[in-house]
């Protein structure tokens, strides 16, 4: 409908007698077309259940995807009963939300079967454009998944972490500088071959 919660989780999340699900508390809420009231730098919402540019105080990146990540983390902590993420304090905890991926699920709970974990994870990405595109689109790969049938989630594959993992600012640095060391020292025995062969 166009609104994006911004708050999602259990406590925010309610069952009736009829097992229709019921989310409530839409303090946080607003529209998706409207222009966000807070100020980059500001967090609103539930830290743990956070997406990272919500963690990040993107207010402008916020949309539907960042609800899409807190039902992910919701369900990831429904099947392991562990948290996502967990530090004692709030910056630590930011820090990993923003850098670091979950503990695959099934390391925590090997009886969750592997494409649940696919569909999770999928719904846990650090960047929204590797969510799932809707709530709809997350709930019917839950639905294969119940109906043992493939979900159209795929699990990363190691090129896709690589690249992830180059992504980081901080291992950037460190891709670039043992590149450079590389290059100087290919340069180095170049040079010492070139040499020898002249005399």
């Amino acid at each position: 409908c166009g609104v994006i919660h911004r708050d999602i989780k259990p406590s925010n999340l309610m069952i009736d007698s009829r097992a229709n699900l019921w989310i409530t508390d839409f303090g946080l809420a607003r529209c998706q077309q409207s222009t966000p009231m807070s100020v980059t730098g500001d967090l609103m919402g539930t830290l743990r259940y956070m997406s990272p540019e919500q963690a990040s105080g993107r207010v402008h990146a916020v949309d539907h995807r960042t609800d899409v990540y807190a039902l992910g983390v919701t369900l990831y902590e429904m099947l392991t009963l562990e948290y996502a993420f967990d530090a004692p304090h709030r910056i630590e905890l930011i820090t990993l939300i923003n850098e670091s991926n979950p503990i695959a699920p099934r390391r925590l709970n090997p009886a969750i079967p592997s494409d649940l974990e696919t569909v999770i994870l999928k719904a846990m990405s650090r960047q929204p454009m590797e969510r799932y595109e809707s709530a709809g689109d997350f709930e019917e790969d839950l639905k294969r998944v119940m109906r043992g049938e493939r979900p159209l989630a795929k699990r990363p594959t190691v090129l896709n972490r690589a690249v992830q993992w180059v992504g980081r600012p901080q291992h950037l640095f460190g891709v670039l500088a043992a590149t450079l060391v590389l290059l100087v020292v290919g340069l180095s025995i170049a040079t010492m071959i070139v040499s020898k062969h002249k005399h």
